[in-house]
């Protein structure tokens, strides 16, 4: 093919008197000069898709690279997100069984705080019971203590009572059987022990 420029202008002539060899020689100087114009530009536009090519390489390595970076990053997030993921399960499942314990542990709270409350009810009626126990207890040992204080004092009473008249009988048959002497005796010291008695008892009012 010609580049522009560099064909004769139409209509021109040999010039007089050159030969065919030399017209020629001619033609074949400019198809070669064009031919190593347009072999340059090939080879340029050779080493231009090379470089082309050498890039389109080099961002396809690239983006292969930035596509496995990309993947091993991704695979890394889901593995962390997974990992995360069980974490809160298991934390989820933990505070559920610890709620469970302390409902547990509630409801048993309630229902030591129930027994207690009937256990406290029962021995406040056990306590009742007891002091009134205690009570008539106390009432019916007053009670006998006096009936025996009473009983015992009557006894008392009925046995000096007996003694004294047994006491008195036995003297008044020693006095009957004593001599008329000793009768005399005995009645003579009674008077005067009678009247030393009054003696004392006056010397002691004076």
């Amino acid at each position: 093919s010609s580049s522009p420029g560099s064909s004769s202008s139409p209509g021109s002539s040999s010039s007089p008197g050159s030969s065919p060899a030399s017209e020629l020689e001619q033609k074949i100087q400019e198809v070669s000069t064009r031919y190593e114009a347009e072999k340059s530009v090939v080879s340029e536009l050779i080493a231009e898709a090379e470089e082309r090519s050498l890039e389109v390489a080099q961002l396809r390595k690239a983006l292969a690279s930035d596509d496995e970076r990309h993947r091993q990053e991704l695979a890394c997030e889901r593995a962390i997100a997974k990992a995360q993921i069980a974490e809160r399960d298991y934390e989820a499942r933990r505070l559920e069984s610890a709620a469970q314990r302390l409902r547990y542990q509630r409801d048993q709270v309630a229902q030591l705080e129930r027994e207690n409350s009937e256990f406290q009810k029962e021995l406040r009626e056990i306590t009742d019971r007891r002091n009134a126990v205690s009570r008539d207890h106390a009432e019916a040992t007053h009670a006998t203590q006096s009936a025996v204080v009473h009983l015992r004092g009557h006894l008392e009473a009925s046995f000096k009572r007996s003694l004294g008249d047994n006491v008195r009988g036995h003297y008044a048959a020693a006095f009957r059987k004593l001599p008329p002497r000793d009768k005399e005796a005995l009645l003579t010291h009674a008077r005067l022990q009678e009247e030393e008695t009054l003696q004392h008892v006056g010397i002691t009012a004076v």
